[in-house]
């Protein structure tokens, strides 16, 4: 979470240590994937340290709801895939990219097991950190909970679009993506419990906390988007009801990752409202450490840490990408401007936000509607179609290299295809566009 907003922000660069620390993982959880498993690929679990520690974590004391989850590794890869569909640098998916998803997917075809159903099951598997109810105990093991599925789910379909990039055909260049292909399609969907909320584990089984601060199943959501309301509006409904039923209240990186999830759901009004949870200033005494099963929700402390106890600094980066989803999204290949944006912000401005496909956009909107929107292709495919979305409205259009294009105004009842502006250059040498006069200005967010 330190680095999901390190892409938007225009900060890929930041991502760099975090590569490495994966690219360390990859050798030392290579030796735990073959010693301890029997299994090819690499692996990593709940926690690592600057050595690149990749074994279990509590000591054989630990809860097995945090201490034995076995997808460590591919939940990092996630951050690989960001930076290549941000940067779209084809240089860092062939050498560093690549080996790590395709190691990262190797454990995962090894650790896959076939149930008696036909599904392809993880066994045993935890959905950190919450517990389920059996007889009335907490329990924590069982198989193919909904997020070891969807991460395996990612990384697998993440491989099968590098490999079609790279030009790696499948059973000839590398026989490890057939092995992907056949395996894919044989992973669980994800489901919906009676009561209608999206379910944690395999079977409906009863949340020991309800309220609980970790929403697992919901990396669905955030920040795989594998459910959103437009491609699932079921499960995106099915996902609401469960953070409904989550409530509001958490610390640290759970509001950060609650204000994403809101966000991709749509939600503007309740991730601001989040927001200032998670911005107000400590509500008790800071000297004094508050018990870290999560009862007792934080704020920000007087050096503006966000609390957790005694702090999570995954928190405070987590606000800006949470923030930046409100007002837009590039997930899916389609580019979402302002698509939960709250009431009380009616007018603002965003500047620089880095999209996938090797994108930037500029764009302002006031009285609560967009004003104006420019974006720019600062690398990757000139020939890949970009799709636009805003208040049910779309548009398509292509952008060269260095092209940066002023989108009409989308206002109520009036759109227009895009135009192509003339460009000057910058004292940096970065095109830009003359603004049309009807589109001219801006605002501060207030």
């Amino acid at each position: 979470m330190n680095y999901w907003g390190a892409e938007t922000a225009g900060l890929g660069e930041c991502h760099e240590p975090l590569f490495r620390l994966v690219e360390r993982l990859a050798e030392t959880g290579g030796e735990v994937a073959r010693r301890l498993y029997g299994a090819r690929g690499w692996v990593t679990h709940h926690n690592t340290d600057m050595w690149g520690w990749a074994l279990p974590v509590g000591m054989g004391h630990g809860n097995p709801s945090w201490a034995i989850w076995m997808m460590g590794g591919v939940w990092l890869t996630q951050h690989v895939w960001d930076h290549v569909e941000f940067s779209q640098d084809l240089d860092f998916l062939r050498a560093r990219g690549w080996p790590l998803l395709r190691g990262s997917a190797q454990f995962c075809l090894d650790w896959l097991v076939e149930g008696e159903d036909g599904w392809l099951d993880t066994i045993p598997s935890t959905s950190p950190e919450n517990l389920f109810l059996v007889d009335g105990r907490p329990e924590s093991l069982t198989w193919s909970s909904t997020m070891d599925i969807a991460l395996i789910r990612a990384v697998f379909t993440r491989c099968l679009e590098a490999a079609q990039i790279l030009d790696i055909a499948a059973g000839v260049d590398d026989p490890v993506v057939a092995e992907i292909e056949k395996a894919l399609p044989r992973l669980r969907p994800p489901a919906v419990t009676a009561g209608g909320w999206l379910q944690e584990w395999v079977t409906d089984l009863p949340e020991h906390d309800p309220k609980h601060r970790h929403m697992s199943q919901m990396v669905t959501v955030y920040p795989l988007g594998q459910i959103d309301p437009e491609s699932t509006p079921e499960l995106a409904q099915a996902a609401v009801n469960l953070m409904d039923r989550r409530g509001n209240g958490a610390m640290g990186w759970s509001w950060a990752w609650k204000i994403a999830l809101r966000a991709r759901l749509g939600d503007g009004e309740t991730a601001r409202s989040l927001l200032l949870e998670a911005t107000r200033p400590l509500g008790f005494d800071w000297d004094v450490d508050a018990p870290v099963d999560g009862s007792q929700w934080g704020g920000l402390l007087p050096n503006l840490f966000s609390s957790h106890p005694p702090f999570q600094i995954d928190g405070n980066y987590g606000f800006p990408a949470g923030i930046a989803e409100m007002l837009v999204q590039s997930h899916n290949d389609v580019i979402r401007v302002l698509p939960a944006l709250p009431g009380s912000w009616p007018s603002g401005a965003l500047t620089g936000v880095r999209l996938r496909g090797g994108l930037s956009a500029d764009l302002t909107w006031r009285d609560g509607t967009l004003a104006s929107l420019s974006i720019r292709r600062l690398s990757g495919d000139p020939h890949q179609t970009v799709v636009v979305a805003y208040a049910g409205k779309r548009e398509e259009l292509t952008l060269a290299a260095g092209e940066e294009r002023r989108l009409s105004c989308w206002t109520s009842g009036n759109t227009a295809a895009p135009t192509r502006n003339r460009t000057t250059s910058t004292t940096s040498g970065r095109p830009r566009s003359r603004k049309p006069a009807a589109c001219a200005g801006s605002a501060d967010m207030r």
